[in-house]
């Protein structure tokens, strides 16, 4: 109601004023000039001025709100990217079928790959997979160590502190048989408690050298049968090794063990 009455008065004086400028003689305005007021009609401006100034007027309010994106068309969007990335992108789709039966091949690939692999591993580590899952759903069995085996001790005590000096130094006394037995002593006895590999005191030396090599890698067991070979030709053919085969067998000790 308040506003109802605010217009109102300002449409009667906008109305007196208009009224009072009819008696105005008509004349012509230089540029840069202005209108000039009567007395009402200044009157009338100031009225209007304060009312429009007041608080009813001057409130300002900001509106926030969310507006649906305009979307490119497509004359734009091939306005905006660049001809040779249009054309690549056509090339694909035309060559969409070679893509698919590309990847058809790889596929298939991937999984030949993946089963020739599974063959490979299961045929060179069968023998130790295989005694996994046997000793899978049962306790372990509390295997008693040998304490001899060919007539050497093997306890875990009787091992050198330094295999290969002792070795050579047993060589360079010439005690030829005591030096072998010293490296075949030291190599049973850290098969034994250090590589976890199972013997029984009625094993030879040929039942050995084949356990060791269902337990350990290939080669440490090929260093096993050459040590045991040249043991047995010394033990009982009497033929001891030349100094270039024992030094031969002093450093493959060292880097098997």
């Amino acid at each position: 109601m308040k506003r109802l009455m605010i217009i109102l008065s300002l449409s009667f004086l906008t109305l007196t004023s208009v009224v009072a400028q009819e008696s105005v003689e008509n004349f012509v305005l230089e540029e840069g000039d202005s209108l000039p007021r009567s007395p009402q009609s200044e009157a009338a401006y100031l009225a209007i001025e304060k009312v429009l100034s007041s608080d009813d007027f001057a409130r300002k309010k900001t509106v926030t709100r969310w507006q649906a994106k305009k979307r490119e068309t497509k004359e734009q969007r091939q306005e905006s990217f660049p001809y040779w990335m249009i054309t690549l992108m056509e090339w694909f789709e035309g060559t969409g079928g070679f893509f698919k039966a590309l990847a058809l091949i790889i596929k298939i690939l991937l999984f030949a790959l993946f089963a020739w692999l599974i063959y490979y591993v299961v045929k060179r580590y069968h023998q130790p997979i295989g005694d996994f899952f046997q000793s899978m759903g049962r306790h372990k069995e509390v295997v008693d160590l040998p304490t001899t085996m060919f007539g050497l001790d093997v306890q875990k005590d009787s091992l050198p502190t330094d295999v290969v000096a002792t070795a050579q130094a047993h060589w360079a006394a010439g005690d030829k048989r005591l030096s072998l037995a010293t490296l075949l002593q030291a190599s049973l006895i850290k098969l034994l408690h250090e590589h976890g590999c199972r013997f029984y005191d009625s094993d030879t030396e040929t039942e050995c050298c084949q356990r060791i090599e269902q337990q350990v890698n290939e080669s440490l067991s090929q260093y096993m049968w050459t040590l045991v070979g040249t043991w047995q030709q010394l033990a009982y053919a009497h033929q001891s090794p030349n100094d270039t085969q024992f030094a031969a067998l002093c450093t493959q000790w060292r880097e098997v063990f």
